[in-house]
């Protein structure tokens, strides 16, 4: 587990980041709103689940390779070059050529 220091600092931060962010679309003269809003984004920036999995290495999507699945409906698509695409690569030609299919 990381330091509790550090996850101070991290929520000392999102704070921060909160307010700026509301600071910068909300006027003083709403303080309510303002408020509102700091804490809404507050809630959504620092959660604990990204602070914690944040420096966890994982493998990116981009270089995970193809499903079976995916290669297989790929194939009925009649898309090529199916070997030489990422996991995400090819979910993109899949969901452009159901996208055009269906207009």
């Amino acid at each position: 587990m990381k330091n509790s220091d550090d996850y101070k600092e991290h929520i000392k931060e999102c704070w921060i980041f909160a307010q700026e962010v509301t600071n910068s679309f909300v006027g003083e003269e709403q303080k309510g709103i303002r408020m509102a809003l700091t804490i809404s984004i507050f809630e959504k920036v620092c959660s604990p689940y990204h602070y914690f999995i944040e420096n966890v290495e994982h493998e990116p999507a981009s270089i995970q390779p193809p499903t079976e699945r995916q290669i297989a409906y790929a194939k009925q698509l009649g898309i090529s070059n199916i070997e030489k695409m990422s996991k995400q690569q090819l979910s993109e030609e899949i969901d452009k050529i159901v996208k055009c299919g269906n207009k």
